[in-house]
């Protein structure tokens, strides 16, 4: 479907390549090598826990818990022990400010939303630690999966992947603690790469530099037909 609608806008060449290749490419792991590697991505959506080897994927852990699973944790937290009401927006912007996925100093803050038993604004102060408390059980199926993901490699993979450790992309990348979290969970060394919402597309680039080099993992290469 996605080939069909770049050809019906013009494009005379579509070449298709898996997500995970790209975000590998952008953190500047080196896939073509006979070594393990694992990517961490942490979308909005989905979260998919991939590892790679020799151009090509080894195994791949999907979970529907990512960024706005996140939110969604945040507005019922509100809603369930406050009785309080906050937006899809507020709850968004609490999550990038105040979350964390591992203990840190905690601080006070102010939210501003809607009491359901009066139906009036209100403010309520909390602390940041309840909002890791709401972000806990995103977390923790994230962290499961990244186990579920090494468990299943090869002795030799797995040891290539402790040895150099995982990378993490996308937007929830950025939520704080996520090294710490998976070294203590599982003594996984983990990185977060420089600006990993734009890791995806450095690895694209990097296609379109060299693309005798990386046309192992391009696929789907079609040449649009011409209509009559």
């Amino acid at each position: 479907a996605l080939v069909r609608e770049a050809q019906s806008a013009g494009a005379d060449r579509v070449d298709v390549v898996r997500e995970p290749f790209a975000a590998a490419l952008g953190a500047g792991l080196t896939i073509h090598e006979p070594r393990g590697h694992l990517v961490i991505d942490i979308g909005g959506g989905t979260t998919e826990v991939t590892s790679l080897s020799l151009n090509d994927v080894v195994h791949c852990e999907s979970v529907r818990t990512a960024g706005n699973a996140m939110d969604q944790a945040v507005q019922g937290f509100f809603r369930n022990r406050y009785n309080f009401a906050i937006g899809e927006n507020t709850a968004e912007q609490i999550k990038i400010r105040h979350g964390r996925v591992f203990p840190a100093d905690d601080t006070m803050f102010e939210v501003k939303g809607l009491s359901q038993r009066t139906g009036k604004p209100q403010r309520l102060m909390v602390n940041t630690a309840e909002i890791r408390e709401a972000l806990a059980p995103v977390a923790l199926s994230i962290t499961d999966a990244v186990r579920r993901s090494v468990e299943r490699l090869a002795p030799e993979l797995a040891a290539d992947v402790f040895t150099d450790g995982a990378v993490l992309v996308g937007g929830g990348a950025l939520l704080p603690g996520w090294p710490e979290r998976l070294q203590e969970a599982m003594g996984l060394r983990a990185r977060v790469v420089e600006e990993p919402l734009l890791c995806v597309m450095r690895g694209l680039i990097c296609i379109l530099q060299e693309p005798q080099r990386f046309a192992g993992i391009v696929e789907n290469s079609r040449v649009r037909k011409h209509l009559e």
